[in-house]
């Protein structure tokens, strides 16, 4: 029987560089003054233009730059100007055409290629943005603004390596960011190379110790990895910084559900629903932790609320109807299943469960077509083909009761090496984190007999490996 025990919807990386205010503020922020052309009268004008800025007459700013780059017409620095002029009155068109110009005046010229690339960015010409973004980035390597938002638009393009090296580059250049190395960290996590991700995420809080952004990322990648009790330290801090913070609240009785603290677990959910009375995500949680209790009757009320809050709260209507389908109420499993499906149509284990309580109400045909669409989502659940196998014997399918036979055995095999592997893979996260490298090393070795190609099993044993090697050189 499949049951879910997931993270809370809620519980995800925290990755705020995406908002396009936060771009033309940063955008505004980083002229640089460069020195002008030579001509008298066009250095007047820009000086008038910065004294109408610095009052806060933007219009009267724009023109004064417009006249200085009437005398100044071949200056690469005045265009970029006025196209930051032009971005910070909400003008993108204008903004573009200036700095383009710039950057054609000047192709040398890093912050024109820049504020370029940011422009393009923000309307969504992305290749033309990362294209004068990672010539910025060349012209000027040492500037910790342009790497770091080279290495957010790689991030964004989901090229994960490359934005982990930008990122890298810009906080080296700029260690007391806390920002940039929380950005380092969710780069370096979604390229699979966590215990670096975890190293940059410490020097994120190091750096900012309020930064509870990177104390959250922190804290589920320490869960992920099995430090349980690191990670609940951490979402710990951040209640102490943020008593109001509920995402670190959920987060907390997750870890906390995941270590197997039941009572601990329930306890954070059940105050996460009382600060947020509609936070359905929180009655969902606290559902899971009295399912795992065997309070099956306080489960339930608590799956109700999430789905009378949040109707097309999938995974309520499905883990409801699993409880359902233990105590034996077929027709209530399968109008559960069917709201899940209604929510999320590629719900594989829902259309698995709606076929299994089909076929012991007796309804066999349809119980067979939600089986076989279950199959086709996931063709790696060997309950499906073995109850399925059962229908079709019972149809007069011999041959094709026979065939899903066999697909149920081999799979089942797969599944057992898999969980075996998984086993494995959990105890030596645990030795691990303990500093038990002999025992994390064999758990390890253990995990990729099972399942040889498994790449975070490799991962793990090249870490233990490498720490091996560290604590010899010592």
């Amino acid at each position: 029987m499949p049951e879910r025990l997931s993270p809370s919807p809620i519980a995800s990386r925290i990755f705020p560089y995406n908002e396009p205010t936060m771009l033309r503020r940063m955008l505004s922020a980083s002229v640089a003054l460069c020195a002008l052309c030579s001509a008298q009268s066009a250095d007047e004008w820009k000086a008038q233009a910065l004294a109408l800025k610095s009052k806060g007459d933007i219009a009267g700013a724009l023109a004064a730059l417009e006249r200085a780059a009437e005398r100044a017409p071949a200056s690469a620095e005045l265009q970029d100007e006025i196209g930051v002029v032009f971005d910070g009155l909400n003008r993108p068109p204008e903004a573009i055409a200036h700095f383009a110009r710039a950057a054609q005046l000047n192709p040398n010229f890093a912050p024109a290629q820049y504020h370029l690339g940011t422009a393009y960015w923000l309307k969504n010409e992305r290749e033309k943005g990362l294209a004068a973004l990672q010539r910025a980035a060349a012209l000027d390597p040492k500037n910790p603004e342009y790497r770091r938002r080279l290495g957010t638009a790689y991030y964004e393009l989901a090229r994960y390596a490359e934005a982990a090296r930008e990122l890298r580059e810009a906080a080296e250049l700029q260690p007391a960011d806390g920002e940039t190395w929380n950005r380092l960290g969710l780069a370096r996590e979604r390229a699979g190379d966590l215990w670096n991700a975890i190293e940059a995420y410490r020097k994120a809080v190091e750096a900012e110790p309020k930064n509870t952004n990177a104390r959250n990322n922190l804290a589920l990648l320490l869960v992920q990895m099995h430090s349980y009790d690191k990670g609940i330290e951490e979402f710990r801090k951040i209640l102490e910084l943020e008593p109001q913070n509920g995402v670190a609240r959920m987060n907390l009785g997750f870890a906390l559900l995941r270590k197997g603290d039941l009572d601990q677990a329930a306890a954070h959910f059940q105050e996460a629903t009382r600060r947020n009375p509609n936070l359905a995500a929180g009655y969902y949680n606290l559902g899971l932790a009295l399912k795992e209790k065997k309070d099956l009757k306080g489960a339930i009320a608590a799956l109700k609320k999430a789905i009378e809050i949040d109707s097309r709260f999938a995974e309520a209507h499905y883990t409801l109807g699993a409880i359902y389908w233990q105590q034996g109420k077929l027709s209530e499993t399968a109008g559960e299943m069917r709201a899940a499906i209604a929510s999320r149509p590629g719900y594989s284990e829902a259309w698995y469960l709606l076929g299994a309580a089909l076929r012991q109400r007796g309804d066999l045909p349809d119980a067979g077509k939600a089986l076989r669409e279950a199959i086709r989502l996931d063709p790696h659940n060997p309950d499906c083909y073995t109850v399925l196998a059962e229908i079709l014997k019972k149809q007069g399918d011999d041959a094709g009761s026979r065939a899903m036979a066999v697909h149920a055995v081999q799979i089942q095999r797969e599944k057992q090496a898999q969980q075996a592997a998984a086993q494995h893979l959990s105890a030596g996260a645990e030795r691990l984190a303990k500093g038990d490298l002999a025992g994390a090393e064999r758990q390890f070795r253990l995990a990729l007999a099972a399942a040889p190609n498994w790449d975070q099993a490799k991962r793990y044993l090249e870490e233990t490996e490498r720490r091996k090697e560290a604590a010899r050189g010592k």
